[in-house]
């Protein structure tokens, strides 16, 4: 007697080290691109952000036709008035990079590319490349700031933790607000606890010479920053869902048959001489 197994047969994806290694190092070239792309944008206030909006309305205005010009003006008598002078900050999108780089890779690619480009913004200056915009090194945890950077790995590891299962449009908006707030909490309480050493090893002389600047980091690493986080993660993420089916081409080309044993309940016999 012989037992037959019958069923279905299920396909297996088997998951390819190259692809794997090539989609690390593409995450880490986007990180290192947005390290060193500086914007120069309205600084993110209210008074600030409606005066570049009046300004901009502006000059659209000048481009329309005389008799449209009039009537615009007439209903939004708000356009015709002088604009007092717009302050600009520089904007590095570094923190929607990354959780672009997470929501694209998934786990755990996302994380190790992350994770490898901040290990090698610390050891890339002693053989000749600094990705890092401010420079690295081992001492680099020294400077106050480097909590953005452990935020930034935490924020791509929820990434691809919160779409690992199942991606939707709520789980998106999730990826950008979650991810963000981890990133700029944990930065803020880098910063915060910097302060706190320089008070106590430092004495409170060097605290009180070292605390405006703090403050102006924190407006300028998370107040000023995080609407343009949000807008640029939000658009971000918006156009990643292609790379994402890239990312499961790349990583599992190979597809290989087997079959699934299943018992349909026969026995059949075989008779041998």
């Amino acid at each position: 007697m012989q037992w037959t197994f019958t069923g279905n047969i299920r396909r297996l994806r088997r998951k390819s080290l190259v692809g794997q290694l090539v989609l690390v190092i593409l995450g880490m070239q986007v990180l290192l691109f947005a390290s060193f792309t500086c914007l120069e944008l309205p600084t993110a206030t209210q008074h600030n952000l409606e005066r570049f909006t009046n300004l901009s309305l502006q000059r659209w205005l000048v481009n329309l036709p005389e008799k449209w010009q009039t009537q615009v003006t007439g209903r939004f008598p708000v356009l015709l008035r002088p604009v007092a002078e717009i302050r600009y900050s520089p904007y590095v999108p570094i923190a929607p990079a990354s959780l672009f780089v997470g929501y694209v890779l998934g786990l755990p690619l996302g994380f190790i590319a992350t994770f490898l480009f901040v290990v090698t913004g610390i050891v890339g200056p002693y053989v000749g490349f600094s990705p890092l915009a401010a420079g690295g090194g081992i001492e680099y945890y020294r400077q106050p700031t480097f909590g953005y950077l452990i935020g930034m790995i935490l924020g791509s590891w929820f990434a691809g933790r919160i779409t690992f299962s199942k991606n939707n449009s709520l789980r998106q908006i999730a990826v950008v607000l979650g991810g963000l707030l981890i990133l700029h909490i944990v930065g803020l309480i880098y910063l915060v606890g910097s302060s706190l050493g320089v008070l106590l090893f430092e004495g409170e002389t060097a605290y009180l010479k070292w605390q405006p600047w703090l403050s102006e980091s924190i407006r300028n690493f998370s107040w000023y920053a995080l609407p343009y986080d949000i807008l640029f993660g939000l658009l971000m993420i918006g156009i990643g869902f292609p790379f994402r089916w890239l990312n499961s081409v790349l990583t599992a080309p190979d597809i290989a048959m087997k079959p699934k044993p299943k018992w349909d309940g026969k026995l059949e016999e075989q008779v041998t001489s």
